[in-house]
């Protein structure tokens, strides 16, 4: 008999880990955009992103560690806190140097989010339903980052900076709320 693959906890992880994606993939395509509109530079708006990749790298080795120490729910709660802070920040900030500090930051966020999100899925899964239950999660943000890019450019044209910020926001909230509820 096959273990119980779709729990609860499972179901609200990815579905979180869909809302997380959507958001952070709708708001990328934008950044470099409002920061070239803000008066960046090219090279400015490539740093937003380098510097944000750099540090989310960095902080999945941290998470993991802090996975181990504190629980993955917990570090799922920090991570989307970080987020939500950031992302509200984001409305506010007309500078580019302000926007590139809050990238750093919004590093930090992603980097604990992902890592202890994955981390979440794989202590849920039935050791005998490990590749199908981790192939379902990894669907989640393929479709994630598939999907959104695409819904990002078309809406591009249609609305403000500010309304990709407010989609962020609301993914980010609506993900901390699921992810509370395990």
């Amino acid at each position: 008999m096959k273990a119980k693959l779709w729990t609860k906890d499972y179901v609200i992880l990815l579905v979180s880990s869909l809302f997380l994606y959507i958001g952070f993939q709708i708001f990328m395509p934008t950044l470099p955009a409002q920061i070239i509109k803000l008066g960046g530079t090219e090279t400015q708006a490539s740093l937003a992103v380098g510097l944000f990749s750099l540090v989310a790298l960095f902080m999945r080795v941290i998470a993991g560690g802090l996975n181990d120490r504190f629980g993955a729910k917990i570090m799922i709660l920090v991570g989307f806190f970080v987020l939500i802070a950031v992302t509200v920040n984001l409305y506010w900030s007309t500078f580019v140097s302000a926007l590139l500090v809050l990238r750093l930051f919004h590093g930090v966020g992603w980097g604990i989010t992902t890592t202890s999100i994955a981390t979440g899925v794989s202590t849920l899964v039935p050791p005998n339903r490990t590749g199908e239950g981790i192939g379902f999660y990894g669907l989640t943000t393929a479709l994630g980052m598939s999907l959104a890019p695409i819904i990002a450019i078309i809406l591009m044209n249609q609305f403000s900076f500010d309304f990709f910020d407010w989609i962020l926001d609301y993914t980010n909230g609506a993900s901390f709320s699921i992810g509370n509820s395990t």
